[in-house]
């Protein structure tokens, strides 16, 4: 990792970060952590390089000495101070919005339908462009057909947007930062469903929060269905046979589904 790290910056001193699955480093002014999608990378790297985001703090690809994206299996991020912190939905969702405004004009790359991950491909059950895995087990699927059979047609447009801003919007001070970008090109509104929909899972945000959307209660409840239905289908995309972990999911959500009325099956 060290000839990897010079590549990227002169920084005598790295330093292990919290988080990150515990691969993550800090060297001076960046974050360097293995890159798992190289090309996805890359196009993150370009796409974003031109991007202005009105002095909103975002992490993003930053290039090596040599002009590269990656280096031996490595890529860097700007680093910024600060931390997560529990509640302040509304200073989140402003976040979000900045960062949203500011790559509204992004363009879809030519081969995002070929890319694949564990949340790719649960993004596409969620929106019904694919079916459930054929080997998940039958309870797990009378679940989630359910949940997708109370599915109705959404009129939004899409765009780039950030799918995992719920852990990843920090704050040094009262400024947000805005780390470990996870592109998808879905409606700005679902996005930030997913966001109060995982901060009331996974942070201790009350459900009640949802209302800080703005949204009226149908489209609301077509969001949080599909947003729902993302997390859960995870853990099948990961491990499809893991239906311990599809359920403690259901259980994290549980919260999400009944402040909409919705019940399981």
């Amino acid at each position: 990792m060290d000839e990897a790290v010079r590549r990227f910056t002169e920084a005598s001193t790295v330093e292990r970060l919290p988080g990150g699955q515990g691969r993550s480093v800090r060297a001076g002014a960046l974050v360097l952590k293995p890159v798992d999608e190289l090309r996805k990378h890359e196009w993150l790297g370009d796409a974003l390089e031109r991007v202005d985001f009105e002095g909103l703090k975002v992490a993003v690809p930053v290039r090596s000495r040599a002009g590269r994206w990656c280096e031996q299996g490595l890529g860097a991020t700007r680093y910024f101070g600060g931390g997560f912190v529990e509640g302040r939905i509304a200073d989140k969702l402003a976040a979000a919005d900045a960062f949203h405004r500011a790559t509204r004009l992004v363009a879809r790359p030519p081969a995002f339908d070929a890319w694949r991950s564990p949340w790719i491909e649960a993004a596409r059950v969620a929106w019904h462009e694919r079916g459930l895995p054929d080997a998940a087990p039958q309870d797990v699927k009378a679940v989630l057909s359910s949940l997708r059979a109370r599915c109705e047609p959404v009129d939004l447009p899409s765009q780039f947007v950030h799918t995992d801003l719920a852990g990843n919007i920090l704050f040094d001070g009262d400024a947000p930062v805005v780390i470990d970008i996870s592109p998808a090109f879905r409606p700005v509104a679902y996005a930030h469903t997913v966001l109060v929909a995982d901060s009331v899972a996974w942070h201790h945000e009350p459900a009640a929060s949802l209302e800080a959307l703005g949204l009226v209660p149908s489209l609301r409840r077509q969001l949080v269905l599909r947003a729902v239905v993302f997390r859960l289908c995870v853990p099948l995309f990961v491990d499809v046979a893991n239906a311990a972990a599809f359920h403690a999911t259901w259980r994290e959500f549980e919260p999400v589904l009944a402040f909409e009325g919705i019940v399981g099956p």
